[in-house]
């Protein structure tokens, strides 16, 4: 999943929702980072990248042919960090 395939395009659209964080019922933080993970084995989460730029958000060190599944959190400061976002699937090309 590079910036010109269309399994890294729909990562890059999927991760850009991340762009504020829900840290309560009544406030909002700017977020800071997004936290991406991929799926090794059935529900084990391994840490694939941590994005500070976010408009720079391609997942390093991909095998092409790969199906490879992702979900990505917001951080923002003092360690706040949203929900799991649901997994997203695709073919790394």
């Amino acid at each position: 999943m590079d910036g010109t395939s269309t399994g890294g395009e729909s990562i890059r659209k999927w991760m850009a929702m991340f762009s504020e964080l829900d840290v309560s019922a009544t406030t909002a933080a700017a977020t800071t980072a997004q936290l991406v993970e991929s799926m090794t084995a059935p529900n084990v989460w391994t840490k694939m990248a941590v994005f500070t730029d976010l408009n720079n958000t391609v997942v390093p060190n991909l095998q092409p042919g790969t199906v490879y599944t992702f979900r990505v959190c917001a951080m923002a400061a003092g360690n706040q960090q949203s929900e799991w976002s649901a997994p997203l699937s695709a073919m790394s090309t």
